[in-house]
């Protein structure tokens, strides 16, 4: 008998011989949940669920299986309320709790196990407030291409990371609102039988290498250029859409670039592999305030946003003493005038010299002797 409860006793924690390790002990309902999966002979997929007070509840779970080990991820339900929980895998278990709150992130997927040049990360926003998320990699060989994203209320936005080559497991970290995620990315294990490596048709058809990127087809990574204030400018630039699928673009002008620039097709759509030319006009209504208007064009799309900074300067037209032309007529002191002299003293002067005139004929006025009325010349003849 005691026997037979020993080897029952091994059965038992062979079959429980499983490990959970989470993550993170506290998330937000609709959050994200990632476990360490370790020490199971087979994919304990179907055997994954999450418990509160006994009561079991329904997850999708996503099992990614590496190095002989497997890693789990899943959507909590945004309904949960708060409390602790239990992640239970096969027979074993992991507590964490559940706290609510108005911004919450939901991350897709979990892990990367790396295949390719570039990843792409599925950001969510499935709570009841806009929120900024920043990216970052402790792995120089892991580049972002955005460290910071605005995600608004049910919209969710893509992350891209490129990388030539990485040399060991690193993790890419998201963090918001005072949270943060930690997403593994795991470098396979490649075994080289006598330094050749057969790859057949099939596996290639099975690879899915992500290319897709937006791009402006120029030589320059800035524009930059001068405007005179009396003409009106046209360009053109190229966007191209190298994604497979066609895109809903928004083009922005950021600074103020919108008091100088204009674009006389504005898109809404760039078809897949394709290409659209954005009609540039400068200065249209002629009379820009002469200084640098300066910013970014933007194409945002749910893929990515591109910017191209754009820094242009408005001057004045400067035209040469030598090129304006004499008018006859129009000169009323054209001697002088040739000599350089100030119109306002000119007309001074001329002033001046009037006034003269009048004070010298006032003075001979006043020197006259006055003339005797003839009632006078006649009574002094009569005495």
């Amino acid at each position: 008998m005691k026997k037979i409860l020993i080897i029952f006793l091994l059965l038992v924690g062979m079959v429980s011989a499983g490990e959970v390790e989470l993550v993170q002990e506290t998330y937000y309902s609709g959050e994200t949940v990632q476990a360490y999966l370790s020490n199971y002979s087979s994919n304990p997929l179907a055997n994954i669920y999450v418990l509160y007070d006994d009561e079991q509840i329904n997850i999708a779970p996503l099992v990614v299986e590496y190095q002989d080990k497997y890693f789990a991820y899943f959507d909590l339900p945004l309904s949960l309320e708060e409390g602790n929980y239990e992640l239970v895998v096969v027979n074993d278990r992991a507590n964490f709790s559940i706290q609510n709150s108005t911004k919450v992130l939901s991350i897709k997927p979990g892990i990367f196990i790396l295949d390719d040049e570039s990843i792409k990360i599925e950001l969510s926003n499935v709570g009841e407030e806009d929120i900024t998320v920043e990216l970052g990699s402790d792995n120089q060989e892991v580049v972002l291409r955005k460290t910071i994203l605005d995600i608004n209320v049910g919209e969710s936005k893509n992350a891209w990371a490129d990388f030539d080559e990485v040399s060991k497991d690193t993790i890419i970290t998201v963090r918001y609102n005072s949270k943060s995620y930690s997403i593994p990315l795991i470098v396979p294990i490649v075994e080289v039988v006598d330094e050749i490596v057969e790859v057949n048709e099939s596996f290639n058809e099975t690879i899915v290498v992500e290319e897709g990127s937006l791009e402006f087809v120029s030589q320059y990574t800035e524009q930059r250029l001068d405007v005179e204030r009396d003409k009106i400018y046209e360009a053109s630039l190229l966007v191209q859409n190298n994604y497979d699928n066609d895109l809903d673009i928004k083009v922005v002008f950021g600074g103020d670039l919108s008091e100088i620039l204009e674009i006389e097709n504005i898109p809404t759509k760039i078809k897949k592999s394709s290409n659209i030319t954005l009609d540039i006009v400068m200065n249209k209504n002629k009379g820009a305030l002469p200084k640098e208007y300066q910013g970014d064009l933007q194409i945002i799309s749910d893929e990515e946003t591109i910017s191209m900074p754009f820094y242009v300067e408005v001057v004045d037209v400067v035209v040469e003493e030598e090129e304006i032309e004499d008018i006859p007529g129009e000169d009323v002191f054209p001697e002088i005038q040739k000599e350089g002299m100030d119109p306002v003293i000119l007309i001074g002067v001329v002033m001046i010299g009037i006034l003269l005139i009048i004070l010298v004929v006032l003075y001979w006025k006043m020197k006259e002797k006055p003339k005797k009325k003839y009632k006078d010349v006649l009574r002094q003849r009569l005495r």
